[in-house]
């Protein structure tokens, strides 16, 4: 059988915990077979897949971030280093969001962005300077607008028939 230089993972569902872990296979199919070796297949368990020898990001002068503000206010909701390999790629690409959740005003909207800094305090900087961006440029207003329109969308599904 080949290895695919993945490993698949059996953990019973929901947990997330290295110690719950059940057993690591090379291949879905080994750890499908452990999971079919009785009778009554167990119906609590998943299978995880997981790179095995992953490339990753490494920056010994800075950490992955994210940041999260509201649009008129440098406090902020959420603020804190990201350890998994997705967030550091998309640190280093300072990949940003504007959203807002179930149709909220436009004053309660999200910014939500990743980057590297060496510091909290310089990711907040940071952060709040691409935020005052967004909102200078416009950016802000266009994503308030298209929130609006994908809720009347929602709530007029006929709308456009």
């Amino acid at each position: 059988m080949e290895n695919t230089n993945n490993i698949y993972i059996v953990k019973p569902i929901g947990f997330h915990e290295m110690e719950e872990i059940i057993a690591i296979f090379d291949s879905r199919e080994k750890a499908e077979n452990f999971i079919d070796r009785f009778k009554t297949r167990p119906i609590d368990l998943e299978i995880v897949e997981a790179p095995l020898n992953p490339e990753y990001i490494a920056n010994k002068q800075a950490d992955p971030y994210t940041v999260t503000l509201r649009e008129n206010t440098n406090d902020p909701i959420n603020l804190g280093i990201n350890d998994l390999i997705e967030m550091a790629e998309a640190a280093a690409r300072e990949e940003y969001d504007i959203f807002f959740y179930d149709g909220a005003e436009r004053s309660q909207g999200v910014f939500n962005i990743m980057l590297f800094s060496g510091t909290e305090q310089e990711a907040l900087s940071r952060a709040i300077e691409k935020r005052d961006e967004t909102v200078a440029s416009g950016e802000w207003d266009k994503e308030y607008q298209h929130s609006i329109e994908i809720k009347s969308t929602m709530q007029h599904p006929d709308h456009d028939k």
